[in-house]
């Protein structure tokens, strides 16, 4: 499950992990990079590593409102 993953896909997993609620991208992009106001960068390397997750079907996509859950 783990084998390949990057940094930031694990830092993901780690928060999924123990939250119990969904969660959104800009959220996860503040708690994975520890800042109040994340970079574009750090944006869109979350929301990569999000897509990658997706793909493998470890986390899942509420899209009514779109947050993140771990499956």
């Amino acid at each position: 499950m783990l084998k390949n993953r990057g940094p930031i896909q694990l830092a993901l997993l780690r928060l999924l992990r123990v939250r119990k609620k969904g969660i959104d991208s800009v959220t996860l992009a503040c708690r994975v990079f520890g800042t109040n106001t994340p970079t574009v960068s750090q944006l869109e390397s979350t929301r990569r590593a999000l897509r990658g997750l997706r793909r493998d079907g470890l986390v899942d996509v509420n899209r009514q409102r779109p947050v993140y859950l771990m499956r």
